[in-house]
């Protein structure tokens, strides 16, 4: 683990989580479930990505001593959250499986819901 990399991890992840708050109003409505007649049924899911552009993984991160705590003490994540509450809506950060090769691992969606 390098702390460089570390730090070059989590702000990469905090300027995706900043460009998301920038989304997300636009995303929710598109994406809302007026269709069957009983509007805020649904979620939005944005997956995160490693520098690299893969899906960001529990085991790229591990490697690099960052939990999910510390995505939520990032900048990006907070604005996020900020943005949410005024909206009334949630956010949060689920783990989802991704793989079981060559080890079992999961990726990171970011889940938006809760609006009326």
């Amino acid at each position: 683990m390098t702390e460089t990399g570390r730090l070059e991890t989590l702000t990469w992840i905090s300027r995706q989580l900043q460009d998301l708050k920038m989304n997300v109003v636009d995303d929710v409505s598109q994406n809302r479930d007026d269709a069957s007649g009983t509007p805020g049924g649904g979620f939005v899911a944005y997956s995160l990505k490693a520098v690299n552009g893969e899906p960001l993984r529990d085991t790229s991160i591990t490697d690099l001593a960052i939990t999910v705590e510390n995505i939520k003490e990032t900048d990006g994540y907070i604005a996020l959250a900020i943005r949410c509450e005024e909206l009334e809506w949630n956010v949060r950060i689920d783990p989802q499986f991704y793989s079981d090769a060559p080890n079992p691992s999961s990726i990171f969606r970011v889940i938006v819901d809760g609006w009326a």
